[in-house]
């Protein structure tokens, strides 16, 4: 058996000063924080011939808090010229800051440029408070072959399925002043 861990954590902070035209947050200062967490626990079924490898990574971020992505492994080698491996993971994306609590203006209309006498306009995407993470469930397997001393072949197969992806979706204009 062998066990490995970690931990981590990180942060940001954007100051709307710093933001040129283009992009702009709604308060005055954007602050992110980060702490992870990571344990995978090997364990030999089978020796040298089978391992499980199980683990999970735990991230709590100032976005969307909790994210567990757990992973689980098999390897099989039934000689040491190859071996075959599958495995089904779970991963996560947060919203960046610009996602969540930003804007990004993308278009300046002037004076009449949308109909006759049209007042200027200006086009932005705005962020949304509401976003959760993107995730993934992964699918893989393969297999290994050592075909000389420095030459071996991989072959992989994975299949993903993702889930709450972005999307820009157009809105009713807004005035502001």
């Amino acid at each position: 058996r062998r066990v490995i861990w970690g931990l981590g954590a990180g942060g940001s902070r954007l100051y709307k000063r710093d933001v040129n035209w283009y992009f702009r947050f709604n308060s005055e200062t954007e602050t992110q924080r980060l702490y992870s967490a990571f344990v995978q626990d090997e364990i030999e079924l089978l020796p040298e011939r089978l391992r499980l490898i199980v683990g999970s990574k735990f991230e709590y971020n100032s976005s969307t808090q909790l994210e567990v992505q757990p992973s689980i492994r098999m390897l099989y080698t039934p000689s040491e010229a190859q071996s075959f491996w599958w495995a089904v993971s779970k991963a996560a994306r947060t919203p960046s800051a610009i996602e969540s609590k930003g804007r990004i203006r993308s278009a300046y209309v002037a004076r009449g440029g949308l109909f006759p006498l049209s007042p200027p306009a200006l086009a932005e995407l705005q962020g949304n408070r509401d976003y959760g993470s993107e995730s993934l469930i992964a699918y893989e397997a393969g297999h290994r072959v050592q075909l000389a001393q420095k030459f071996s072949l991989d072959t992989a197969f994975y299949y993903n399925f993702y889930d709450d992806l972005r999307t820009l979706e157009p809105s009713s204009p807004q005035v502001q002043k």
